[in-house]
């Protein structure tokens, strides 16, 4: 949205506020849904700004959970907040506002989202072409182990598996169906899922970057090494799914033995 104020760590430039060092009570409106903010757009930062409406002013600006004080966020609540901000002037890389939760008047339900669910098979994964989306890549879709276990890197001294969306329209900022694809929930990454050929699937957790030594465990590497030749490869996959288990989409990362 345009005209949003950054508030938070996240920001990176000098901030300027009108009338500092003052302070008053105001109502805040937060929406039920996290955003990403900023002209570098980095996936880590998904669910930590929200987007508020000062309502006196009509001043949109973007907050972070830990910029009012005293008020716990839960995601999928739209919120209505009596605060008391105090202006604390230009500031670098940081919040040139702060809050201070009064009264929750009110919390009204937007989006229910489920409870944790057991998944076992890929097949208790859901398939929904509603959710269905070729958003995200594998970074380094490949990459070798030796016949002692050694791993080598897609490029030196990167140790993460990383998925993450593609830009094929981007310089530095977010194109315009980026943004309004970081606003609806059931094109967002929830839960990353490894399925190896070897011990079936696994949850990775829920961020887009991974380290290689939590997903190519000792057990894993072990199975490459005795199970694939020299000069053959196997596949892994990754399911990439929303927060009610439903596919978005599954990447695949090739692993060769190499000598």
């Amino acid at each position: 949205m345009a005209g949003l104020l950054l508030l938070g760590a996240a920001a990176a430039t000098l901030t300027a506020c009108k009338d500092y060092g003052g302070e008053q009570v105001v109502y805040l409106r937060v929406v039920s849904e996290p955003i990403v903010t900023g002209y570098d757009y980095d996936p880590s930062a998904l669910g930590h700004a929200l987007e508020a409406t000062i309502e006196s002013s009509k001043e949109h600006i973007v907050v972070y959970p830990g910029d009012i004080q005293g008020f716990t966020y839960e995601r999928g609540y739209e919120y209505r907040l009596k605060v008391r901000m105090k202006d604390l002037g230009p500031v670098v890389g940081g919040s040139c506002y702060q809050f201070t939760l009064i009264k929750v008047n009110d919390k009204k339900l937007v989006t229910a989202y489920p409870k944790d669910k057991a998944v076992k098979t890929e097949d208790d994964l859901e398939q929904d072409a509603e959710c269905t989306r070729d958003v995200y890549i594998m970074r380094y879709p490949s990459l070798a182990f030796n016949n002692d276990g050694y791993m080598k890197l897609p490029r030196k001294g990167y140790p993460w598996v990383q998925v993450t969306e593609p830009y094929p329209e981007m310089d530095f900022c977010l194109a315009p169906n980026m943004r309004e694809y970081t606003r609806l929930p059931q094109y967002i990454l929830a839960h990353v899922y490894k399925v190896s050929p070897f011990f079936g699937i696994k949850e990775l957790g829920t961020s887009y970057n991974y380290q290689y030594k939590d997903v190519f465990t000792k057990d894993e590497v072990e199975k490459i090494v005795t199970n694939v030749a020299v000069g053959d490869s196997v596949q892994y996959k990754f399911v990439v799914t929303n927060a009610w288990y439903k596919v978005i989409q599954k990447l695949a990362l090739t692993v060769h033995k190499a000598e």
